[in-house]
């Protein structure tokens, strides 16, 4: 029996806030630019609605649930439908690269995400970006917002950088709280995020790139030469290169992060030779 007919208890710990209205989910899957032979994973089903557009336009719907009372009830709804397949597993734990590698194409994920792991599913999209060409999710707007900003923006952050080095992201549209079960606290925005087929030629390490970032925002009210100091004592070779240590890490962007990036690693390299 479908959770919707059997009084149906979210659990809070998971994020569930189910997408309802079939008009916004198929203006979504409109959005994300799906055609019939592409390879889709859907994060977090919950109750199908997003489901069944995505199966409306495509031919290969995986979705990746973790709520094993959704895995059956989904089970029964789409059990006469060929095209569609279900992992009960948590998504951050799901392998996006040997999925691609299964199915020999490259993946379009979409999905209406838990706002309390919008951050790390990002992430875990990112670490896998060669494997993927799209990313199309529901989030909190207040992040839709930041991940948009530009350097020099008061709420430019780690996912701004990151999201400008792994693709293009652009905001669809807002998203009313009335559309979702229950209904949450703030509003939210589709956000599409093309993945770029590869990273910048001049990126010497991709690790190092990350661990800037990272750390120099670990402490964004502080000046370059002060949360540069727990990745080494780069500084002076730095400042020796021409880089100016006054600034913070929101001025950065994500060609200057590389930059910094680069010359790090170059002192590494520098440093270990000698």
């Amino acid at each position: 029996m479908s959770p919707r007919n059997q009084g149906f208890r979210h659990k809070k710990r998971l994020g569930q806030n189910f997408m309802m209205d079939r008009n916004v989910a198929a203006k979504i899957v409109d959005a994300s630019e799906i055609g019939e032979n592409d390879v889709v994973l859907e994060i977090g089903p919950g109750m199908g609605s997003l489901t069944k557009e995505l199966l409306s336009v495509a031919k290969n719907v995986t979705a990746v649930e973790i709520d094993e009372r959704l895995v059956e009830s989904l089970k029964v709804d789409f059990e006469d439908n060929d095209d569609f397949k279900i992992v009960h597993k948590d998504f951050l734990e799901f392998d996006i690269s040997g999925f691609a590698v299964a199915t020999g194409s490259k993946i379009k994920i979409v999905g209406n995400i838990p706002y309390n792991i919008t951050s790390q599913i990002l992430i875990h999209t990112f670490d896998h970006f060669s494997a993927v060409s799209s990313l199309t999710v529901t989030m909190q707007k207040e992040v839709a917002d930041r991940i948009l900003s530009k350097a020099g923006n008061k709420n430019y952050g780690i996912l701004s950088v990151y999201a400008a080095l792994f693709s293009h992201p652009k905001k669809l549209f807002n998203v009313s709280r009335g559309v979702f079960n229950p209904k949450p606290k703030v509003e939210s925005s589709a956000v599409m995020f093309k993945i770029k087929n590869k990273l910048p030629d001049d990126l010497l390490d991709l690790d190092l790139f990350k661990k800037v970032v990272r750390k120099t925002f670990g402490k964004r009210r502080k000046m370059l030469r002060n949360s540069l100091k727990e990745i080494g004592e780069c500084t002076e070779f730095l400042a020796e290169n021409g880089f100016d240590l006054r600034r913070r890490p929101e001025s950065l962007d994500v060609e200057e992060f590389i930059e910094l990036s680069n010359a790090i690693h170059r002192w590494q390299k520098s440093d270990s030779d000698s």
